[in-house]
């Protein structure tokens, strides 16, 4: 029983149509084989259909696609995926980016004190650690989740790390200014109207990413 018989070959048809090309081959992969050892070693013990009860302790089509899709990515979230700037550019840092990163945050209160104008320092402590942890997180992801997962919850940290730090820097640099408060919020508000589609598209799959689904 080394090839694919017709009804197995209709079942994982059947089971892996949500799934784009890669996950497919591989679910087929998977399931196909392990059918298929079931099938041999019950038909080394004189079963009379040996696939029908392998195929049947598979489980039925759609409880097992529905077991499938919470486990794995679907062609349809794939697309939408594709579809999404911030996932599309959810690549890691490179040490340049991380250097121009550091150099700004070391150089930020040298330059108000430069400008003879306070520094809130609580802010800049904030801001310090707020960079040190999405920092940390961007090198911890793609070691504890499937590539598609970590990617993910990389955009989704990203989406909350843009405007944090925006926020962050204006109210380093505007602190004891009238205008602080109406920058702060019209940053935050300008933020949202741009990347409200992509909180939209990236939100509800946070469970599924954090289950860390392939």
């Amino acid at each position: 029983m080394s090839s694919m018989p017709g009804p197995l070959t209709e079942y994982l048809d059947a089971v892996t149509a949500p799934f784009p090309a890669d996950t497919a081959a591989r679910l087929r992969a998977e399931l196909g084989g392990h059918a298929l050892a079931a099938a041999e070693a019950l038909a080394d013990q004189g079963h009379p259909d040996p696939l029908g009860a392998a195929l049947a302790d598979l489980g039925w089509v759609r409880e097992v696609r529905r077991a499938l899709e919470r486990q794995h990515y679907t062609q349809a979230e794939d697309e939408t995926l594709l579809a999404c700037r911030f996932w599309r550019r959810a690549e890691p840092s490179s040490p340049v980016s991380l250097g121009l990163g550091v150099a700004t945050l070391l150089g930020a209160p040298l330059a108000l004190l430069w400008l003879e104008r306070p520094v809130a320092w609580g802010v800049y402590g904030a801001l310090c650690a707020l960079i040190l942890t999405v920092a940390v997180l961007e090198r911890w992801l793609p070691r504890r989740f499937p590539a598609r997962s970590a990617r993910v919850l990389r955009a989704l940290v990203r989406l909350g790390f843009v405007p944090a730090v925006l926020i962050g820097f204006q109210a380093l640099s505007l602190s004891g200014q009238d205008t602080l408060w109406a920058v702060l919020l019209g940053t935050g508000v300008g933020f949202w109207l741009t990347a409200r589609r992509e909180w939209q598209t990236l939100w509800p799959l946070r469970r599924k990413a954090l289950a860390g689904a392939r």
